[in-house]
């Protein structure tokens, strides 16, 4: 087993895209990795949370000298940091857990420290904790948590959830003056700020979301979107590919609430599946909350099943 060596561990680069999404890729293929995680959502943090700046103080990768990445860390700021540990599945075992366990010491020191950083009251109101988010049934990490002193959290759960491409996928007609297209460019980042200001909590406008349609690795004809009669952006999807475990990522999905509950959004998501199956995909993938209101009937309405349950852990540290 190989021993972990802390001087391994560097901030992330832009020169390291490529091999770092064909990482999680491989990972994607071997479920076992510890964590469940698309390219996707590793572009969607760098984007969406971070606006493509400071991933080196958030982003961070295990190299052996031959170049090969063996383990990716992020780390989440907010009230409460997390963070995620992606592990080359051919570093874990039952038998043998001290690489995965000296990894996950290294994560939650590094998360702590940057919330020490960076900190403010509302970190001090958490309590001095740290969170990582765990896979039920991952038996071997629930074991190094616990005896590094985590413990699970008593919230809602994130589902993790999939769709065969192979099976059929409807062709939903819209309502009539309503139309599907991706978005055109940067010009429509004042648009699509807004459809997201009015399905979610109100953060974007188009200087922001420029930032967003900048970072490296996102791709602007990617995010779909419902216009309505008079010129807005209805609801929106991006859709994210990894040729590697050839699944497809829908993150996020929204409405603006003043055209919810009219079946665009399973409309869109069709559409997405049919972009994603074309591009040589095999499964469609979701995550949402298990209290997710609306979000629950609408994907499995569109044929969305549960694969894993997705909880979290905490870790006091002051």
């Amino acid at each position: 087993m190989i021993v972990f060596d802390a001087r391994k561990m560097r901030p992330y680069h832009a020169a390291d895209l490529d091999r770092l999404l064909r990482f999680v890729g491989e990972c994607n293929r071997a479920p076992d990795a510890g964590a469940i995680r698309h390219a996707g959502d590793v572009i969607h943090f760098m984007s969406n949370s971070l606006h493509g700046r400071d991933l080196e103080r958030h982003i961070f990768l295990y190299e052996e000298a031959d170049g090969r990445i063996r383990a990716l860390v992020m780390l989440y700021p907010g009230a409460m940091w997390n963070y995620e540990l992606l592990l080359d599945p051919g570093l874990r075992s039952a038998d043998d857990d001290a690489f995965e366990t000296e990894a996950l010491v290294w994560a939650g020191d590094a998360a702590w420290i940057a919330s020490q950083a960076t900190g403010s009251a509302p970190e001090r109101a958490e309590g001095g904790a740290i969170g990582v988010e765990l896979s039920i049934g991952d038996t071997v990490r629930q074991s190094i948590l616990e005896r590094l002193g985590y413990q699970r959290v008593t919230t809602a759960s994130m589902l993790y959830t999939a769709r065969s491409l192979r099976d059929p996928i409807p062709d939903k007609p819209l309502l009539d003056g309503f139309r599907m297209r991706p978005v055109a460019g940067e010009h429509e980042a004042g648009l699509v700020a807004e459809a997201h200001n009015g399905a979610f909590t109100p953060k974007w406008d188009a200087e922001r979301y420029l930032a967003v349609m900048r970072t490296p690795g996102f791709q602007i004809d990617h995010e779909l979107v419902v216009v309505a009669p008079d010129g807005r952006f209805a609801a929106f999807t991006i859709i994210w590919l990894d040729p590697i475990s050839r699944n497809g990522y829908f993150e996020p999905v929204g409405c603006h609430r003043d055209f919810q509950r009219r079946g665009l959004t399973s409309a869109l998501m069709y559409e997405g599946m049919r972009r994603m199956l074309a591009a040589g995909m095999e499964t469609a993938i979701v995550c949402y909350h298990a209290d997710n209101v609306s979000g629950v009937p609408l994907y499995r309405s569109v044929g969305f099943l549960t694969r894993y349950e997705i909880t979290d852990y905490r870790k006091q540290m002051a």
